[in-house]
């Protein structure tokens, strides 16, 4: 192109371009062109490395809340890498994708025989059902403890869960825990403290400059103090909020997302544990007394009578 504009240029009366300059320039365009394209690949490539590892953090959480044990999950491990599913946390949510990832490794002679007994110990965990909780069922399972420890904390708006989705969701599913967990880790942390602990949720302190309201999501984490379970991970949803007056601290109420009934055990566990409930001496029975006049009934049978 270049060339029959030179050529044209002696018919139009146009001074010849200097084409060294117009090679350079063409070069530099292409140049940045180059850049831009790889700078764009690049930025790609770290997003879909972000969105993998939330993936697999997720798929290590639910794992742990789901009682396997070490050498469970390092097997799985092995063979959920093999089968490469785009959302890792579907095998431990179908038992379908479980069973399917376990055949092909067998196939394929990936995992021992021993190993496959793990992943039968493990199915078995997987098949386990998540209790709903409805209130009725046992009343200390709701019982509240004055429980204060440090925990971080990160804020995540319900609209911009909406608006990562475009699409109706439950709070159990997988693309919502993954929406959560690319959200949380681009949201900054920050410090709280828990005030109250029940099986159902908590009563978590925070500044009043948190941007956050009901029905938002806040995604805890481990601070500096020790936790009697396991918290990091676990979800809760902000049904109301308290102002403390003239601290500039507001004292947020979460009901904890579905988690299984193990973890909410180990939580009633902590709760009684500092409320004291449960001990020895705290029995309901009564020792049963004999009438005025008469001896206590003995547990020893009397001797048969002499004839």
């Amino acid at each position: 192109m270049l060339a029959i504009l030179a050529k044209s240029n002696a018919y139009l009366g146009i001074p010849e371009p200097d084409m060294e300059t117009l090679y350079i320039l063409a070069g530099v365009i292409g140049i940045a062109a180059i850049f831009v394209i790889v700078f764009r690949m690049l930025g790609k490539w770290s997003e879909s490395r972000k969105v993998k590892a939330a993936s697999w953090r997720i798929y290590t959480n639910l794992a742990k809340v789901k009682g396997l044990t070490n050498l469970e999950r390092k097997t799985l491990d092995v063979i959920v890498r093999k089968a490469n599913p785009k959302r890792p946390s579907q095998v431990l949510a179908s038992i379908t994708l479980f069973d399917r990832c376990v055949d092909n490794a067998i196939d394929k002679e990936i995992i021992s025989d021993v190993e496959q007994s793990l992943m039968e110990s493990a199915r078995e965990k997987l098949l386990r059902t998540k209790v709903t909780w409805d209130g009725h069922t046992e009343r200390r399972q709701f019982e509240r403890a004055l429980m204060a420890f440090d925990v971080e904390a990160s804020m995540v708006p319900k609209n911009d869960i909406d608006e990562e989705l475009k699409t109706s969701y439950e709070e159990t599913d997988a693309k919502f825990l993954e929406a959560m967990a690319g959200l949380s880790t681009q949201t900054p942390s920050v410090g709280a403290r828990v005030l109250d602990l029940g099986a159902g949720g908590l009563a978590l302190l925070t500044q009043d400059k948190t941007k956050i309201s009901t029905g938002d999501y806040v995604k805890l984490a481990p601070g500096a103090d020790q936790v009697p379970f396991q918290i990091d991970g676990m979800i809760g949803r902000v049904i109301s909020s308290e102002k403390m007056q003239g601290q500039g601290q507001l004292t947020r109420h979460l009901t904890f997302l579905p988690i299984e009934q193990e973890q909410r055990r180990l939580i009633i566990q902590a709760v009684y544990a500092t409320t004291g409930g449960g001990k020895k001496g705290d029995s309901n029975e009564k020792t049963a007394e004999a009438p005025k006049g008469e001896a206590p009934a003995s547990n020893e049978a009397a001797p048969p009578k002499e004839n």
